[in-house]
């Protein structure tokens, strides 16, 4: 009897037990199901936007297929002719892109935002000499810098490659990896973009000329032409022309006078792929002054050249506004002390000529223009 008490107390009835299998079954359901709901949630994928000169862009394309293969989403843009680069920049880290890569001839740059932020904590910069391989070299390092600089786990991650036989590229890559250069920057606010050092540059601009003498200020419009044979020197060739001419009186009549400038000279300045740069030039001006008379009564009008030749110096700001070009201020001052042209009205016979005015003792020019990058 007291066996058979005992039995009954310790053995669950039948209701009791139904209830835990039901309740373990809906744990095990619920368990099953959270499972295959994160598992159904792919990870967010860090987006990278990709900045070139064009689309068909073979580097671009390069680095488009690796950020690719590492994860990441990737969205192309074209550099814009009219907007700096680094407002593209700025505008791209602000829209959620974690990193924005711009790829030019033979140089990769490298922005990384602040995660949940549009300030750049990290910008890096590449340049590779020219080589058949170097697209190879900077895709390579480029995307290997953004994994580094991301946390990314795993290895760079390369294209399936269709021929056996270009792996020969890969291995001139790294054989080559030693002409990369790298400079690297930190900074807690956005970053200035740089655009691809520039050897050749055409301005044209318009502005005064004052100088010396009786003859008035006149209105210019030049061109100059430079080009840097190392990345801070270099030589130019400059011309301005007048918009008209200015008279000169005398008892005689009246003589309409004009000036064109031509030079050529050294330059020394700050590296162009900068958004502003400095350039100072001097050397040798030429000046040729024309001089008409006009009729009178008492002369007859001619036309006659006079040369003047001196030394001239100038400095320059440009303010880059884009790819390619920039806005540009000039200011120039020479002198004629090695020649100086002197307007005069001829004598006749009884020897009456006379000088009106020497010119270009000292002159100055006021420019403001453009100027292309080539």
């Amino acid at each position: 009897m007291p066996s058979a008490f005992h039995s009954k107390l310790t053995r669950p009835a039948p209701a009791r037990r139904r209830r835990q299998r039901l309740a373990l079954l809906l744990l095990a359901a619920v368990s099953v199901v959270g499972t295959q709901a994160s598992a159904a949630t792919p990870p967010a994928r860090e987006h990278v936007a990709l900045f070139a000169a064009s689309g068909d862009d073979p580097l671009a394309g390069r680095l488009a297929a690796e950020l690719v293969a590492l994860g990441l989403q990737v969205s192309r843009q074209a550099v814009s002719a009219t907007v700096p680069l680094q407002d593209s920049v700025r505008q791209a880290l602000a829209q959620g892109a974690r990193a924005a890569v711009a790829a030019f001839s033979q140089s990769t740059e490298l922005w990384i935002a602040e995660e949940g932020s549009a300030r750049v904590v990290l910008h890096q910069r590449l340049e590779v000499e020219s080589s058949p391989a170097s697209d190879a070299v900077l895709s390579l390092r480029t995307v290997e810098l953004l994994r580094a600089s991301l946390g990314l786990e795993g290895e760079n991650v390369l294209p399936p490659r269709s021929n056996p036989t270009s792996e020969a590229p890969a291995t001139a890559a790294s054989s080559t990896s030693s002409l990369i250069s790298l400079s690297t920057s930190s900074s807690t606010s956005s970053s200035t973009a740089r655009p691809r050092q520039s050897r050749v540059g055409l301005a044209l601009s318009s502005g005064g000329l004052i100088s010396t003498g009786r003859l008035a200020s006149s209105v210019l419009v030049g061109a100059a032409i430079a080009a840097r044979f190392t990345r801070l020197v270099g030589v130019e060739l400059r011309g301005e022309i007048p918009l008209g001419s200015r008279a000169l009186s005398s008892p005689e009549g009246t003589v309409d006078a004009s000036v064109w400038l031509a030079g050529a000279g050294l330059v020394l300045g700050t590296p162009t792929d900068r958004r502003l740069s400095l350039e100072a030039g001097a050397g040798l001006m030429l000046a040729v002054v024309r001089a008409v008379g006009r009729p009178s009564l008492s002369a007859t009008g001619t036309t006659a050249y006079q040369t003047g030749l001196g030394p001239y110096g100038r400095g320059s700001l440009k303010v880059g506004m884009g790819a390619g070009w920039s806005l540009r201020l000039d200011a120039l001052l020479g002198s004629t002390a090695f020649r100086r042209p002197v307007i005069a009205v001829a004598g006749d016979d009884t020897g009456n000529g006379h000088d009106l005015t020497r010119w270009g003792t000292l002159f100055g020019v006021g420019l403001v223009g453009v100027e292309v990058a080539f």
